[in-house]
């Protein structure tokens, strides 16, 4: 009886796994890469999806990355400026327009990128093309509307100005990058100053020169027919006269600065010490070891039982929790371990830290552990709503973005993507450590009450 009872719970088990399995192949992305068209110059990717929800965006290259000391945050006021720039909304603003539609809409500035998205039932797919794409190309704003904006971001940079923290993240920009503008995406203080100078002229001049048709990537997620999104589109783009090109080229290398240095900056209100340790590497979008990298941070600082955590916490009780994050862009990748550590503790925990990361750049995890993130990772990816416009947009968009004038792009579908996440080998993990903690090129920044003596010869 009991073995029938087994035999019945694994039959469920396997049939579970096998609908799964249906539901990924039957998703158009699970195996096959979407279609990136080009429609009067600029860049437009459809994503297919079985849904009543349409996804309308648009990616840029710039962000910070595009600005100077003189400029920093043009970019972050802009994007304010730009969301309420639509013709049809001068009466009153864009969030009365859209409320009676129930859509939700955002936009975002990065340090590398800008983001401006609007999601809603597909009835209104029209209104909501429209407002994009003509926001984008052709956007209408006064004196008035960049005052209005100036007032609120002077509110959102006091805000980050509160958090002691707005120091750290200043000083690792400005000891990591190379380029002036990320260097400075973090400079609040500065940002607010150059927030008073700022006028209709100099928004529309930044405009005209990075919103240009090679930094610009148009995404619909919808379940509406192809070809009447082309229709509509090429309608929308058919009369504008963008130049195709920006002046400022992007530099795929030499964004780093590659100083091993360790960098002290004083709190004396502080109760714990902030500490980041930053990896660059030259490891940009769909190379190789990039589709490993999540997975590798995970047995570094994923949970009570990863590398760092289950040594720094569970066995020395020397900090609460420790972060190991890869950002990448079109400047490669930054490998980020943050971690807050009482003072009497700061020197033990970095050295701990170089300790436990060169151990494993020379000794294999064990199968547990290799079989245990490769099963989070698995079912993360079957958690997610796969069929959701979100969804299918958050897989694809910085596979097209990072690669926007490529002639050879590698872009992955999910099945490929899998195939990737069984691929990852013991050691492949310990190549990979190794590759990324490569001490070389490290810098530590640190905040607090005590300052310490590290000898960086040592790590």
């Amino acid at each position: 009886m009991v073995k029938t009872k087994k035999n019945k719970k694994n039959k469920i088990k396997k049939n579970k796994t096998k609908s799964i399995k249906n539901k990924l192949e039957n998703i158009s992305y699970y195996n096959k890469v979407p279609r990136l068209f080009e429609v009067n110059g600029y860049k437009l990717l459809i994503l297919p999806r079985k849904s009543k929800i349409t996804l309308v965006e648009c990616m840029l290259f710039g962000g910070f990355y595009f600005e100077k000391k003189e400029t920093t945050g043009i970019s972050h006021l802009l994007e304010h400026v730009l969301t309420d720039a639509w013709k049809k909304c001068k009466i009153k603003s864009c969030s009365v327009f859209w409320e009676k539609y129930g859509v939700k809409s955002n936009a975002h500035t990065s340090i590398s990128t800008n983001r401006y998205w609007i999601k809603g039932i597909s009835d209104f797919f029209d209104n909501m093309l429209e407002y994009i794409v003509e926001t984008m190309i052709n956007p209408k704003f006064t004196e008035s509307d960049v005052k209005r904006e100036k007032n609120a971001v002077e509110n959102e940079l006091n805000e980050y100005l509160n958090k002691p923290s707005w120091k750290l993240h200043d000083k690792v920009c400005k000891e990591l990058y190379t380029v002036e503008g990320m260097q400075y995406s973090n400079d609040e203080e500065q940002q607010l100053n150059i927030l008073k100078t700022m006028t209709r002229k100099k928004l529309q001049d930044h405009f005209n020169e990075f919103y240009t048709k090679n930094n610009m990537l148009f995404i619909i997620s919808t379940g509406i027919d192809k070809d009447e999104v082309l229709r509509k589109f090429k309608i929308l783009t058919n009369k504008c006269k963008k130049v195709k090109s920006c002046s400022y080229k992007i530099a795929k290398s030499g964004c780093f600065q590659n100083n091993k240095k360790i960098v002290y900056l004083n709190d004396s209100k502080s109760k714990n010490t902030n500490i980041e340790i930053c990896f660059p590497l030259d490891l940009y979008i769909n190379e190789e070891d990039y589709f490993h990298l999540n997975m590798v941070s995970s047995i570094l600082s994923g949970g009570l039982t990863s590398l760092l955590l289950r040594e720094l916490r569970e066995k020395l009780n020397l900090v609460y929790g420790i972060s190991c994050s890869p950002i990448t862009n079109m400047c490669g990748t930054v490998v980020y371990i943050s971690v807050s550590t009482l003072d009497k503790n700061i020197k033990k925990v970095i050295e701990k830290i170089f300790e436990i990361c060169k151990l494993y750049s020379k000794k294999l995890i064990s199968s547990n552990k290799l079989l245990q993130v490769k099963r989070k990772y698995k079912m993360g990816i079957y958690q997610a709503n796969l069929n959701s416009v979100k969804a299918v947009r958050n897989f694809y968009a910085n596979q097209f973005l990072y690669q926007l004038n490529n002639k050879n792009r590698k872009v992955v579908t999910l099945n490929e993507k899998i195939k990737k996440v069984n691929s990852l080998t013991k050691e492949k993990t310990r190549q990979i450590i190794k590759k990324i903690f490569d001490t070389k090129n490290c810098l530590i920044v640190y905040q607090g009450k005590k300052e310490i003596q590290f000898d960086m010869k040592k790590i």
